[in-house]
């Protein structure tokens, strides 16, 4: 399994990995998986530490989050 990252992308909290990334929308309900290659190139990175003080009480991630297989 490949180590999390944390960021932002556009002002929004993301978390991605090697294969796959997620941001919550908040306005429209929720985490969303979107193309990693977006938040490479568009997105902010954040150590995991700064991410939880700047993002506290997020909602859990889908239960689908990061099961792609290697």
């Amino acid at each position: 399994m490949t180590q999390k990252r944390y960021g932002t992308f556009e002002g929004m909290p993301a978390v991605y990995d090697d294969h796959e990334a997620w941001v919550l929308f908040e306005n429209n309900g929720g985490w969303y998986n979107i193309p990693l290659a977006e938040v490479l190139q568009n997105g902010s990175v954040l150590s995991e530490d700064d991410y939880r003080k700047k993002f506290p009480n997020l909602p859990a991630l889908p239960a689908t989050a990061f099961q792609a297989v290697e």
